[in-house]
């Protein structure tokens, strides 16, 4: 107790030290943005307000500039002078104007400061005076002269700025054309601006802290340049200042923001376009100044924060020293764990490599085993013994393969990486081969194995067969191992409630078929019907659909019903104290531990495949008296179309006629599987040749060019990866259909083996139609099919199999009927051969068209030929 104290106290005090701290940043940074805030908007406004007055005395001394430049060629003797000097008149005149005007400009740009160089050109543009006598006689280009008419109030004009050939610095040269009593202009008189002045007005930055800066911008030419308050020369940026407020600001916009200076450094500005004057007046304050004040305050608080947290942390010092020693158990707790963990880790992967490894040593042997089977079934010369015995191997072999997976499908379960694999199949044929699985272990312990089908039950489902047949398999495995008198009994139905089904069995309960095994008796019992009687119906058997009470079968998508699930025995039973921990992995009941088998991990495994399967298991027991293990599954009802029975399934016997050669290579290292594929693919007309490592087949492919190459991917050598790689690679190797063809049971497998280049991919042990339908499907090869694997040879048998109706069963006895009737309805071809040995000879068509019948599993045809006469 007291350990879990001081944890508790140690996690309250790291969460109210985290919380103070927390709190401490969070008052300080809105402390601090909303200072920023504020203090961002009074920066605004202080720029704004600078930002007007200097607009303001900008533009007085433009029109101070433009008044006295006007003004020094309005009085009239000046403009006598003018117009002598422009005239050329008189040398004597000329020279008189010329001195007169010289003392005159000399005087006035001694007046006006701001006024700098005033000279005048003729018409020819040569400066016949000038202020800079050394100018005299050289000749102007007009193409940066801003012209000046005359002044009013309110009138603006639009200097032009440009580089001053004698300074290097922006300039302004106004002018005024001079002309005769005609309107003819003779010459210009042209002042040049000093903008010192206006510099001065510029750079005044009261007001505007260390960082503030006021400077204009204006357009030379092909770039933007400072015309004056900056100390930085136009020269420093030769391709011209820009930044997002001068951008701004020269086209013709004005606004304030937060942005990046010319060189570089966060700012706030104010900029202004000065439409009148063509300049950008841009105010700015660097970020770092404006904001100073917001970031002591948030200092100030994250730092009286802080204090109070060290005081805080200083309280609870010696807490910490008390759980010193319990923290350093729990560290090395920590690292034994983790050690475990890698070590668990290590095993994990230990146990996959060597599951891959067994599952493709398994799988190859199995390859040749199933293959050859299914060769000799193509033997035309077998007897029915022999053909029996081929089969009897097939099934096994299967039914071994079906082992192999389920083992991988538990490490997928250990690792959490199950998945539902559905598909179409035939619960009726599904459950008739549970049921011949135990029904030997069940006889040989002298029990009855009992199938009960509900009437309702539907034939072709969609679901997942693998994982359900494993539940069953435990499940009943479980049953007969704990029993060891009485029975076992399957019982399956519907839940009802679900559409079509429904709608089927409306206002009466499940009536159930129960087939008793132990004495090969077939018995049908059915509940007592506590509604009203019914309008007469068939009943829906095998899947059939009767057409006036049940709709049609939907896709696997749109119908979903529930399947039910009941495995009951008359066993030993479980303890109550035992139920609880009845589906934990690793855990077994006393009766489970006495009898010194298995692992435990049967039930675990059942539930999640259940629950995966949108189910539950549940358990009942009653000590001494037996187990009932119950579960539901969620299905899809499928259209029997979608389900290939044993009936429909065709063999290849040949390829069809007037096709091209197709040339096929089999690469594998193992003989058998050579020889095993060669001897396959040969016998219906392919062109095969076969290499034993991917070196061989890469030589092969060169010199001979097969359409298909079936590719054995783990091969000495060179293996099928780097061989299909390479002839993919090569330029007429993508027309080459490269198939792989592995013993690996793992779809992690897919990925790398496509990605490789192969086109598709079939595992071992394959069917013989999979070869074929691969072949098919990138060929486009055409077969002859044998659609009758079991024609009998007498003609007048033949005969009676296609004619075979329900009045050529009359002449047997009703009852041999009804139990052929009942035999099919459970599914059991056993018995229905049994009952067939029992027809008198003399119906001998009769008889071989049944077993032809019982062997292509069609149930259905014996199930309407021996109904009842009252149901027809």
């Amino acid at each position: 107790m007291k350990h879990w104290q001081q944890s508790l106290t140690t996690k309250i005090t790291n969460y109210f030290l985290l919380l103070a701290l927390i709190t401490v940043g969070i008052v300080g940074g809105v402390a601090y943005f909303q200072a920023r805030k504020a203090l961002q908007q009074a920066a605004f406004e202080r720029l704004r307000v600078a930002a007007t007055l200097k607009e303001g005395e900008i533009t007085r001394w433009f029109e101070d500039q433009q008044r006295d430049f006007l003004l020094i060629t309005e009085l009239p003797d000046i403009r006598a002078k003018l117009q002598i000097l422009c005239e050329a008149r008189l040398l004597e005149e000329s020279r008189e104007a010329y001195q007169v005007l010289s003392r005159y400009f000399q005087a006035v740009i001694k007046t006006k400061p701001s006024l700098g160089e005033i000279f005048i050109l003729d018409r020819r543009n040569k400066i016949i005076l000038s202020t800079n006598q050394q100018r005299e006689g050289e000749y102007e280009i007009l193409a940066n002269i801003t012209y000046v008419e005359q002044v009013e109030l309110e009138d603006n004009f639009a200097p032009i700025f440009y580089v001053s050939p004698v300074t290097g610095e922006p300039t302004i040269t106004l002018a005024k054309p001079l002309v005769d009593s005609q309107g003819v202009r003779q010459g210009i008189i042209l002042v040049e601006i000093d903008l010192d002045r206006i510099d001065r007005i510029v750079r005044e930055r009261t007001g505007l802290g260390d960082s503030g800066e006021t400077y204009l911008v204006g357009s030379l030419v092909s770039k933007n340049a400072f015309i004056s308050g900056n100390s930085e020369r136009s020269s420093d940026y030769p391709d011209g200042v820009s930044s997002p407020g001068i951008d701004a600001a020269m086209s013709g916009s004005s606004g304030y923001g937060r942005y990046h200076n010319y060189a570089g450094v966060p700012v706030l500005g104010v900029y202004r376009w000065l439409n009148d004057r063509d300049i950008a007046l841009m105010i700015e304050i660097g970020q770092e100044e404006a904001f100073a004040p917001a970031r002591q305050l948030a200092s100030t608080i994250v730092a009286v924060g802080l204090l109070s947290v060290l005081g805080l942390l200083i309280g609870i010092n010696w807490l910490s020293r008390q759980l010193s020693l319990s923290r350093q158990k729990l560290e090395d707790y920590s690292h034994q764990l983790e050690v475990k963990a890698r070590e668990a880790e290590a095993a994990s992967r230990s146990k996959s490599l060597f599951l891959a490894n067994m599952s493709h040593e398994l799988r190859t042997p199995l390859n040749a085993i199933l293959g050859f089977a299914q060769l000799l079934e193509r033997d035309t010369t077998a007897t029915a013994n022999q053909k029996e015995a081929i089969a009897i191997i097939n099934r096994s072999g299967e039914h071994l393969l079906n082992l192999i997976d389920d083992v991988l499908e538990m490490s997928k379960i250990e690792a959490g990486k199950t998945t539902l694999n559905p598909e179409s199949f035939d619960l009726y044929s599904f459950l008739q081969t549970i049921k011949e699985m135990f029904q030997m272990r069940a006889e040989s312990k002298q029990l009855a194995f009992n199938l009960i089908l509900a009437e309702e039950l539907p034939r072709y489902i969609y679901s997942d067969r693998r994982k359900l047949r494993q539940v069953l398999l435990n499940l009943l495995s479980n049953a007969i191992k704990f029993t060891n008198e009485g029975s076992v009994t399957l019982k399956v139905s519907s839940v009802i409630g679900h559409s079509s089904l429904a709608r089927n069995h409306k206002g009466q309960r499940t009536n159930e078929r129960q087939v008793l095994q132990r004495d090969g008796a077939y018995k049908l019992l059915r509940k007592p019907q506590e509604t009203a009687p019914q309008e007469p119906r068939r009943e829906l058997f095998m899947g059939e659909t009767p057409k006036t009470t049940l709709a049609p079968q939907r896709t696997a998508s749109q119908e979903q019903i529930t399947i039910h699930f009941e495995v009951s025995d008359t066993g030993q039973g479980i303890a109550p104290e035992e139920l609880d921990k009845l589906f934990k992995p690793f855990s077994q009941t006393a009766s489970g531990i006495a009898s010194e088998g298995g692992t435990g991990l049967g039930l675990s495994i059942s539930r999640q495949f259940v629950q995966l399967m949108g189910g539950e298991i549940t358990a009942t027991s009653i000590l001494g008296r037996g187990s009932t293990f119950a579960f539901n599954v969620r299905v899809s009802l499928v259209q029997s179309d979608r389900v290939k029975s044993l009936a429909e399934e065709r063999r290849v016997e040949q390829i069809a006629p007037d096709q091209p050669q197709y040339r096929i290579l089999v690469v594998d290292d193992m003989e058998a599987n050579r020889q095993l594929l060669l001897q396959l693919l040969q016998t219906i007309g392919f062109d095969t040749r076969s290499a034993k490592d991917g070196r061989e087949a890469i030589s092969l492919w060169e010199t001979w060019q097969p359409h298909l190459i079936w590719m054995d991917m783990r091969m000495p050598v060179m293996d099928g990866y780097s061989a299909t790689q390479y002839i993919k690679s090569q330029p007429q190797g993508k027309d080459t259909i490269i198939i792989a063809l592995t013993a690996s049971a793992f779809e992690e497998q897919r990925a790398k083996i496509l990605t490789a280049g192969c086109d598709d991919f079939v595992r071992k042990p394959f069917q013989e139609r999979v070869i074929f339908e691969k072949i098919a499907q990138y060929l486009g090869v055409k077969y002859l099919y044998n659609t009758d694997s079991f024609a009998v040879s007498d003609p007048v048998i033949n005969s009676s199999l296609d004619s075979l109706d329900i009045q050529d069963l009359s002449s047997l006895p009703e009852e041999l009927c009804a139990q052929l009737h009942q035999a099919a309805i459970a599914v059991d071809a056993e018995q229905i051969e049994q009952l067939i040995d029992l027809i008198s000879p003399e119906h001998h068509a009769i008889v071989q068209a049944l077993i032809k019948i019982v062997r292509n599993y069609d149930f259905d045809t014996i199930i309407k030929l021996t109904e009842p006469k009252s149901n027809r």
